[in-house]
């Protein structure tokens, strides 16, 4: 059932891939493709660091990408796949938050809140590849297993190592805001397959646009989940001054600028959580989760902007915060 309302939904956009025009076609290759996917990904299958690149309008070897729809424009997954209540829903909120701070993939979500649509980075309108995507997993050589098992650290030291100068500076001013985002929402599950560049060729190689972000510690199994990749030493998600000193040292972001980026984060929240408060009308089900979406939402600025983080003063969240019993705990 869950992958037919993926299917329904593919069906709806115009998305369904050549030979999966029925429910049981699309349902089987879905699975062996994804079964074949995570089969063929590999250390050694990684264009940057092996120098195969694209050639005319195909890739010349198969780099780690996003699970798609095969030829599809979109990529597409199910949240009762994952036993985590309207987690299709939660990505989409979350989403909508980071597309006011930086680039990201364009999502949709089902009516019932349970499918979510992403609008791949790597094709163009007819489905054709745009450009190679590898994400820091593979380029590390890392299996997938150990996708929450590397460093800010080295995700930075890949960087200087793959993108060309010139574009160095902007790849770590859109890691730093990936990296406050990532504490402002309570996401833990951002890990290194989660973070990706794209690359035509050696010296065109630049940061991918988030495509993954959300709010996890509203479930309760991933509720006492730290931050998905450490830096300093440490997965924290009080990191005090340290954070600041992180991205100014390492990454190169001076102290003004990522109070910006705070301050941009803030109002992208409050921009936002009146969609949450939508999503919670429109779906009984969801009610209780957005609630403690809210609520992490705003420990998390909160805890970006206190004296012992940024100290830029407290958080004004909007009514969106206001008006609802507190959710259980």
């Amino acid at each position: 059932m869950a992958m037919v309302t993926l299917f329904s939904y593919a069906r709806e956009k115009g998305s369904l891939p050549r030979g999966q025009e029925t429910e049981a076609e699309f349902v089987t290759r879905f699975d062996e493709k994804k079964a074949a996917r995570l089969e063929s990904i590999r250390p050694s299958n990684s264009p940057l660091c092996s120098g195969m690149w694209m050639n005319g309008s195909r890739l010349s070897s198969p780099s780690a990408v996003l699970p798609v729809c095969e030829a599809s424009r979109f990529c597409g997954w199910n949240g009762r796949t994952f036993g985590l209540p309207y987690v299709a829903l939660n990505e989409h909120l979350g989403m909508q938050v980071a597309a006011k701070v930086v680039p990201t993939a364009r999502t949709e979500v089902s009516q019932d809140g349970q499918a979510l649509l992403v609008h791949r980075l790597d094709v163009d309108e007819e489905g054709q590849p745009k450009f190679g995507l590898e994400d820091f997993c593979s380029l590390l050589g890392m299996r997938p297993s150990a996708k929450y098992e590397t460093t800010w650290e080295r995700i930075g030291k890949a960087v200087r190592d793959h993108v060309p100068g010139p574009r160095q500076r902007e790849t770590f001013h859109h890691l730093a805001a990936t990296i406050l985002l990532t504490y402002a929402l309570r996401n833990a599950d951002c890990h290194s397959k989660n973070i990706a560049l794209t690359y035509t060729s050696k010296t065109d190689v630049q940061i991918a646009p988030v495509y993954d972000m959300l709010t996890t510690c509203v479930y309760a199994e991933h509720k006492d989940s730290p931050p998905g990749i450490s830096f300093m030493g440490k997965k924290t998600w009080q990191p005090g001054k340290n954070l600041e000193k992180f991205l100014a040292g390492t990454f190169g972001i001076p102290p003004r600028e990522q109070a910006t980026l705070v301050e941009k984060i803030g109002d992208a929240v409050s921009e936002t959580a009146p969609l949450v408060r939508q999503a919670m009308e429109s779906h009984p089900g969801f009610r209780e989760i957005g609630k403690h979406l809210l609520n992490a939402w705003q420990e998390g600025v909160s805890e970006l902007r206190n004296k012992r983080t940024y100290a830029l003063g407290n958080w004004k969240p909007n009514d969106a915060f206001k008006g609802f019993s507190d959710p259980p705990s």
